[in-house]
């Protein structure tokens, strides 16, 4: 199931236009038309407030108001897609592309959540923090429905796969390798449609190493990012084939990515719930000091 980007009174004037023969939206859809790419849910909810020159405090009570709403988004936007492509629409946002940009932009956020996910003070307020990452995201020109943001912010709240990727040891860091084991994990998660579309290739073994080749690693030697790709619907696995007497090291993709935030949760109204309600409820009050 593809979720795709749904402006809800565009997707209304699209209805009108097929049902009441009005035109009003339509030129506007075709234009927004890229099929093949996709993004989540939250984004579909959020994009369109963010981006209107709102102040740090209006942001941040718009996305704890329009979180709470995920869950009957979602079934929503499965309704709308299909209702969409039972008419010949494939209404999405460009996500696929501006590979390397991305990159650049998310490793100064990368490295704030490894401070400051891994340095929580007991008398620090779970809302506090939330409010300080949505915050950086903001200044680092990061959506809400990024995978970095919502990776960080399950670690927040306790999803166990999110938080080892985020907390674990930051491995080594040289010259020639500037970025940590754990900071590679994390830009990988925020490039994996990316990374499956525009590298699947194939890879000598006696090549530099290419982002691929890193991806490729990555998914079938590190069993947690693993788990958290298939969580994705992203596997990977090596077929080793003779090309003119070389080994060449091919990786098949199975790609069934549907949005970019734990789909696994998504797909479960239990979780998901639970989820937007540790996201949105109040902060448990801090115990007095004795």
């Amino acid at each position: 199931m593809k979720i795709y980007l749904l402006d809800k009174k565009l997707v209304s004037e699209i209805r009108n236009h097929i049902t009441l023969r009005t035109t009003q939206g339509v030129d506007t859809a075709r234009s927004a038309d890229e099929p093949g790419c996709h993004v989540s849910p939250i984004l579909a909810l959020l994009t369109d407030k963010l981006l209107r020159g709102q102040r740090m405090e209006e942001m941040l009570e718009s996305v704890a108001t329009e979180v709470k709403l995920i869950d009957k988004f979602y079934k929503k936007a499965q309704t709308d897609s299909t209702f969409l492509l039972d008419h010949k629409f494939s209404l999405v946002t460009p996500f696929c592309n501006g590979a390397e940009h991305k990159l650049r932009e998310s490793i100064p956020f990368i490295w704030f959540l490894q401070r400051r996910l891994t340095a929580l003070k007991p008398d620090e307020s779970t809302a506090q923090v939330r409010d300080e990452i949505l915050a950086n995201a903001a200044q680092y020109k990061l959506e809400p429905g990024n995978p970095l943001v919502i990776t960080a912010l399950a670690a927040l709240y306790g999803h166990e796969q999110a938080q080892q990727i985020i907390r674990k040891d930051a491995g080594k860091v040289s010259e020639n390798n500037p970025l940590s084991e754990a900071q590679i994990d994390l830009i990988n998660i925020c490039l994996l449609p990316d990374l499956a579309s525009t590298y699947s290739k194939r890879v000598w073994e006696t090549s530099d190493k290419a982002p691929f080749d890193i991806f490729y690693t990555l998914l079938t030697t590190n069993p947690l990012l693993n788990t958290f790709a298939a969580s994705l619907g992203v596997s990977a696995h090596p077929v080793t084939t003779q090309v003119e007497g070389k080994d060449v090291i091919e990786c098949e993709y199975n790609m069934e990515l549907t949005t970019d935030f734990f789909p696994a949760i998504a797909n479960d109204g239990a979780q998901l719930a639970e989820l937007v309600q540790k996201i949105t409820a109040p902060a448990a009050p801090t115990p007095a000091a004795t």
